[in-house]
């Protein structure tokens, strides 16, 4: 989790009245967890509590092949569950019946999420007429694919990519003449609207889940982009820091609610937030969550359509 996140919102937990009217203290390691810190890790792991983020997920993947996980959260969706969410919230909203996909095959995060989303679409009302796939060599032509889906009639292309590969994707169908296919992608297309040299015109009505956006027009998301970026000389916060946000406050209720206090044992600590967080249920930033007994976070998805260059929350 980045510094500057992990800062600002300690300070708004400590304002908030610290954690059962104790004091706490922040202490930052990099995601990139040195080899003795990591070592450490794993001989605790039966005394530490984590939540998970994204950028960390191979990290606690490693540590869950230790233990039970019984003291393991996850904050963000599965990127398969990305893929599932997607299916439902097209069906569900009625955006389209014959969808394409075109992603990354080369990719874990781009296979997964298309694999949920082509299982999950026909119980979702959606027929896949197009199933095209490139590699990280072969990321730079996408006219066949996009003839092949073109062709096929369907009316919404997901596209579960980072948005730089997107930014390309969006220009070929715009110069195939595919302006009228919905484009729906997931939490990588965020940042598309920042692609140098890209028209951002062809993003205009781009649908995509994402946890968070800076430009949303709720009151609690621009009370945490105001103090944010007054706190972090204007920088702007991104999705990772909205899941830091719900991450820590997620902690500090389940600390709050299991009464814990400084003079219990790490291990009765981790037990006693273990089980809190099942009772737990938070409404972030991200979204309203609660959490499964295998540490999953159930929440609804948030879309966002791009509109006038700004992300509006559809609903």
């Amino acid at each position: 989790m980045n510094s500057n996140n992990c800062s600002f919102i300690f300070q708004c937990i400590i304002s908030a009245g610290v954690v059962n009217g104790k004091e706490i203290r922040y202490n930052h390691h990099s995601y990139k967890l040195q080899s003795t810190i990591k070592s450490q890790m794993e001989e605790n792991m039966e005394n530490v509590f984590i939540m998970d983020h994204p950028l960390i997920q191979h990290k606690i993947s490693m540590l869950r092949n230790k233990n039970t996980g019984t003291n393991e959260f996850r904050m963000c969706f599965t990127d398969p569950a990305q893929g599932t969410k997607s299916a439902q919230y097209i069906g569900e909203h009625g955006l389209a019946t014959k969808v394409a996909v075109l992603y990354d095959s080369s990719a874990d995060y781009n296979s997964g999420i298309n694999d949920a989303f082509v299982a999950a679409a026909e119980e979702n009302g959606l027929e896949v007429v197009a199933d095209e796939a490139y590699t990280a060599d072969s990321n730079t032509d996408f006219s066949v694919q996009l003839k092949k889906i073109k062709d096929s009639g369907a009316e919404l292309l997901f596209l579960p990519n980072y948005y730089a590969d997107n930014a390309l994707i969006l220009q070929q169908a715009h110069d195939a003449g595919m302006d009228d296919v919905k484009k729906f992608g997931v939490d990588g297309m965020d940042g598309i609207l920042g692609v140098e040299n890209f028209d951002t015109s062809l993003a205009e009505g781009v649908m995509l889940l994402t946890p968070f956006s800076a430009t949303a027009e709720d009151e609690k998301s621009q009370a945490f982009v105001k103090a944010y970026e007054a706190a972090n000389k204007d920088e702007v916060p991104n999705q990772f820091a909205a899941d830091t946000y719900d991450v820590l406050y997620a902690m500090k209720a389940a600390a709050d609610a299991a009464e814990i206090t400084p003079d219990m044992e790490n291990a009765d600590i981790s037990a006693a937030m273990s089980e809190a967080m099942l009772s737990v249920e938070l409404d972030g930033l991200t979204g309203k969550a609660k959490w499964t007994e295998d540490g999953e976070c159930d929440k609804e998805p948030k879309a966002f359509e791009i509109q006038d260059g700004a992300y509006v929350e559809m609903e």
